[in-house]
């Protein structure tokens, strides 16, 4: 067991710890309790021609240049399917710009990166009356 973050390779028994810079974030949540099918987004993925992420490369990166790298082949799909998670989106990046914002899995869920507690927090408090769920999580 280790109790820090570790990539992992084969079938789970190579494992590599990882300097823990990246933990120094914190993560806004936001869903607005529409429901979006997993199914249908993955029904709708078309393979992209994105690069291929090389784990290792990203790892070499500095905290705010990896989260800025964070990418979801899924984002545009659940975003056609549900456009109300671009309207988070646009919401968040009107009260501050945050390190990174990305869609979670297949959506609707949005995430917002970013060392600062207190800009998330005010983005909080700008946006809890619109949004059924938001809460601020620190990396562990």
């Amino acid at each position: 067991m280790h109790s820090c973050l570790c990539k992992v390779k084969g079938k789970g028994e190579i494992v590599k710890e990882i300097e823990d810079t990246f933990l120094k974030y914190y993560v806004l949540v936001i869903n607005n309790g529409k429901e979006l099918s997993t199914k249908d987004v993955y029904e709708n993925y078309k393979q992209n021609k994105m690069a291929k992420i090389d784990i290792d490369k990203i790892l070499l990166l500095d905290d705010e240049m990896f989260y800025k790298s964070l990418r979801n082949d899924l984002e545009s799909v659940a975003i056609f399917l549900e456009p109300s998670i671009n309207e988070i989106k646009n919401d968040v990046l009107k009260i501050s710009d945050v390190t990174k914002i990305i869609v979670s899995g297949s959506g609707p869920t949005v995430l917002a990166f970013d060392k600062s507690y207190d800009k998330l927090l005010n983005i909080q408090k700008e946006l809890s009356n619109k949004y059924e769920y938001i809460k601020i999580y620190k990396m562990l």
